[in-house]
């Protein structure tokens, strides 16, 4: 019997390594992606690998795009997206492999809006989501917000109220590498990327973090990663009751900013890597993303594609 590999986690530098590195009589599975899913697929993996000892898989993150990317370039097998893909990337696909991009969801999430806890923000609407994202609303005021004798803070070092300037909203978003960020530009931002001026963060705790420090800043990232702050409920439009992310919510799609987490494979999945999907989609599958820390929430249903 082959030995078993152990699942590791690879830099982007390390890709060609192991791509080389797979020795005669092993099967080789490279998942590469989202650093979201990527916690719940190693566990996944790992028991995945105790029943087709055969099979070496190995778990990178690295980020949505550079899933995509790989899986492009033909440097991995499955691609983890914490968002769907876009049109644009679809066919980019298509010219660079000549096969379809297709995705098939694991599970769902979703994207939050969080303040510290004594901000006064208590909804947004997802038009309010893509203002704040593209900067076109900057201060607290254009979002309703009756800012004296609350927690907000002016600006300058005398720290006087100046109704002709407003008080600035400090946007913390996540970085492009991203699910989070991809998801936002296509749910709420028609496309457009964020303000350039906007701070943006290549750790999820760092920002999180920055929030929880500063009541004038109000930042965006997967559910389940927002500990510590006070979550913003989102509305479908101005004239619809806002949504708090809650799993039921969140499963019925009825949270603006639920989506799917995907797989997404260079045309039909091949052998081991259509096992490895209906392991994830099976009852045992499923359990382990909903016992995860990750804030993932499991299928309703399971169907691994004909």
């Amino acid at each position: 019997m082959t030995p078993r590999r152990r699942i590791t986690t690879l830099t982007a530098a390390g890709l060609l390594t192991f791509l080389a590195r797979a020795s005669a009589g092993d099967t080789r599975l490279l998942l590469v992606g989202s650093e979201r899913m990527a916690s719940f697929v190693r566990t996944a993996a790992e028991r995945f690998e105790s029943a087709h000892p055969d099979i070496a898989v190995t778990v990178s993150g690295g980020g949505s795009s550079a899933g995509l990317t790989a899986l492009r370039d033909d440097a991995a097998d499955v691609a983890l997206l914490a968002r769907p893909a876009t049109e644009e990337e679809r066919e980019h696909f298509m010219r660079k492999r000549r096969v379809d991009l297709v995705g098939v969801p694991v599970a769902l999430d979703a994207v939050v809006a969080f303040v510290r806890d004594d901000n006064p923000l208590r909804a947004l609407s997802l038009q309010q989501v893509g203002d704040v994202c593209r900067q076109r609303v900057h201060i607290w005021e254009k979002l309703g917000i009756a800012v004296e004798g609350t927690a907000l803070r002016p600006p300058g070092p005398r720290g006087e109220y100046d109704p002709t300037r407003g008080i600035p909203i400090r946007l913390c978003a996540p970085s492009a590498k991203f699910g989070a960020a991809g998801l936002l530009r296509i749910r709420a931002m028609s496309g457009i990327d964020f303000a350039s001026s906007l701070q943006r963060f290549d750790e999820m705790h760092e920002l999180v973090q920055a929030v929880a420090q500063d009541p004038n800043a109000v930042g965006f990232a997967a559910w389940g990663q927002a500990a510590g702050v006070r979550l913003v409920p989102i509305s479908h439009d101005s004239t619809s009751p806002p949504i708090a992310a809650t799993p039921a919510s969140v499963l019925t799609h009825e949270y603006p900013l639920a989506h799917y987490l995907y797989f997404y494979f260079a045309g039909e999945p091949a052998d081991e890597a259509r096992s490895f999907l209906a392991f994830v989609l099976s009852p045992d599958g499923q359990a382990i993303i909903e016992s995860s820390s990750s804030g993932a929430v499991p299928l309703p249903f399971a169907n691994v594609p004909q």
